[in-house]
């Protein structure tokens, strides 16, 4: 059946302002000495791809790609810059012109179509899941060429590397379908989501938003780990974390900006958790100085 034209006005707009954040980043991050990106994408984006196109690789491979991955391959680029090591790979496979396939991201597998992954489909503690899914003593496979149907990337593919050990993959199939989730390809650690919003736009969204605004998010493991957004967004991220490890890692998010205003130096010197403390000491240390009095 013909897919219907793309006419969600929120996805379309989000698309629209991702390429602006794009564009944006790559005039910030302009003259550095050293960016990382740079070497894998160039903040370049490959062109766009037909619904029609999109439609032809679902029914060879019989799955229904998440709508957020197809505004972006129809409304953004097929591969190109992306979060993490960004899409150095087409998304999709190309077929013209000829000599233009690059081992595109899109390697289907069976069980892609036929089952969700099991340890994606509930929220489970690190312990629970090295209980039911840690095999990290057994051998190992090259994980973009895994088979095993114990694989635990089932219903997935990968999107790119976030650096150490771990990929960003798509969630095709099953309950999370269309969030993004980093995956340790040694198999050594649990599944983890990305803060603020896994849905695919939304992390692509936070990625470059990140990058424009001057934060620090280089190495790319550092993402995996920050919570997105400017000040307000982290001192409100804290406020309502909903356990200690997510206030830690709120906290040490603070450590991504250039410098700190006044308002989130008090904030940070007003929190009394004796754990913290020698953290918190480090950090308003490292920002002596740099406040932001504007």
């Amino acid at each position: 059946m013909k897919r219907k034209p793309l006419d969600n006005p929120k996805l379309l707009a989000q698309c629209e302002r991702v390429k602006g954040l794009i564009q944006e980043t790559a005039r910030v991050r302009a003259g550095l000495e050293r960016d990382y990106f740079v070497r894998w994408h160039h903040y370049q984006l490959n062109p766009t791809v037909s619904l029609e196109e999109i439609d032809a690789v679902e029914q060879e491979h019989g799955v229904e790609l998440p709508e957020g991955l197809v505004y972006w391959l129809n409304q953004v680029g097929n591969g190109g810059a992306g979060p993490g090591t960004g899409f150095h790979y087409s998304i999709l496979p190309q077929k013209e012109p000829p000599g233009t396939i690059h081992g595109p991201l899109w390697k289907p597998r069976p069980w892609i179509v036929n089952r969700a992954s099991e340890q994606l489909c509930e929220t489970m503690t690190t312990e629970e899941w090295k209980t039911r899914f840690d095999r990290s003593g057994e051998y190992r496979l090259d994980p973009w060429e895994r088979s095993d149907p114990r694989s635990r990337d089932d219903g997935t593919f990968v999107l790119s590397g976030m650096d150490t050990t771990y990929l960003a993959h798509l969630i095709v199939v099953g309950p999370e379908r269309g969030k993004v989730v980093y995956m340790d390809y040694d198999y050594d650690c649990p599944p983890m989501w990305p803060k603020g919003s896994a849905y695919f736009l939304d992390w692509c969204e936070n990625w470059f938003r990140e990058l424009a605004s001057g934060y620090d998010i280089d190495p790319t493991w550092k993402f995996m780990w920050q919570q997105p957004g400017d000040e307000n967004a982290l001192r409100r991220a804290y406020q309502t974390a909903p356990n200690k490890e997510y206030r830690d890692e709120v906290l040490w998010s603070f450590r991504k900006f250039p410098k700190l205003s006044e308002e989130t130096m008090e904030f940070l010197q007003g929190i009394s958790d004796p754990e913290h403390r020698e953290f918190l000491e480090n950090l308003l240390k490292k920002y002596a100085g740099k406040r932001d009095r504007a």
